[in-house]
């Protein structure tokens, strides 16, 4: 005589929960669109920001690199940093900041 197998199939939940968790990801894959500012955070470091220090015959300036501790892309780095720069570098005449998104120069 022969033993049975007996096989027992997953419970019904089981797949709801298989195909909520995949609906997820797909979503996420080919619907949702670019991760936003304060979002999930695989895109930020994408971009540049370019920070010219210029003494007034238009020699550029190093900086001590302190004053900024940490550049990220995804701030607007254009609308205020300018002005600070101007009163932080000694000899400053100008100070152009640019992103992707533009520039921006500021004569001290």
């Amino acid at each position: 005589m022969e033993a049975a197998t007996y096989t027992q199939r997953p419970p019904v939940w089981f797949w709801g929960i298989l195909a909520t968790l995949i609906g997820i990801q797909l979503y996420a894959l080919l619907i949702a669109g670019v991760p936003s500012k304060l979002g999930f955070q695989m895109f930020a470091g994408k971009g540049y920001v370019d920070i010219v220090v210029s003494d007034p015959s238009g020699k550029r300036l190093d900086f001590d690199p302190e004053l900024i501790p940490r550049i990220r892309v995804d701030t607007d780095w254009t609308t205020r940093l300018p002005e600070y720069l101007c009163t932080e570098v000694p000899g400053a005449a100008e100070v152009t900041v640019s992103q992707q998104h533009g520039s921006r120069t500021v004569t001290c």
